[in-house]
């Protein structure tokens, strides 16, 4: 779950290219981008590793 202005959001992450999956990467702190009308998420994780997702909803 991923929560925007207290918001709940129910989504699926599947890593590209072979990345590990979203919860063993993402750590407080790090940041998560998805522009509207993709369904690809960028997660910028330590500061400058880029790791991509594309979401599924449920």
């Amino acid at each position: 779950m991923i929560y925007v202005n207290k918001v709940e959001y129910r989504i699926i992450p599947i890593p590209l290219n072979n990345l590990p999956p979203l919860d063993a990467v993402a750590k407080s702190g790090d940041k998560l981008f998805k522009s509207a009308n993709n369904d690809t998420l960028r997660l910028v994780h330590a500061g400058d590793e880029l790791y991509y997702y594309t979401v599924k909803k449920y």
